[in-house]
């Protein structure tokens, strides 16, 4: 692919994606489903987004993880849980760990889809 920026290509590389069969190819899927990633994730920066990984206790596998996205209100710095997955099975360093929070984030922005 050759992404706009190296998130672009991060995703590409790393996450799944999906096409329209009626109108697009698959390559034209990933590549959009690529560039939806990216800016999920820039956008979850820009807003001071954060991502809380612990141990998934109801998974029933010692190494799986639930991920929770949170944001912080602008004068108390209260913390809101804005979404989250569980039975994650990507440890530290995993490149999975960061396709999961971009996709928590694109959730978050975009509930409806």
């Amino acid at each position: 692919m050759h992404a706009v920026n190296e998130s672009g290509q991060f995703f590409y590389d790393h996450a799944g994606y999906g096409y329209d069969p009626a109108t697009e190819t698959p390559e034209q899927g990933r590549k959009r489903c690529a560039r939806e990633l990216a800016a999920a994730e820039a956008e979850r920066t820009e807003r001071g987004w954060w991502v809380e990984w612990t141990h998934d206790q109801d998974s029933g596998y010692g190494g799986w993880y639930t991920a929770t996205l949170y944001h912080a209100a602008p004068l108390t710095g209260e913390r809101t849980a804005l979404t989250s997955c569980g039975a994650v099975d990507a440890g530290d360093g995993d490149p999975y760990r960061r396709v999961v929070v971009a996709e928590l984030a694109r959730e978050a922005l975009h509930p409806s889809d």
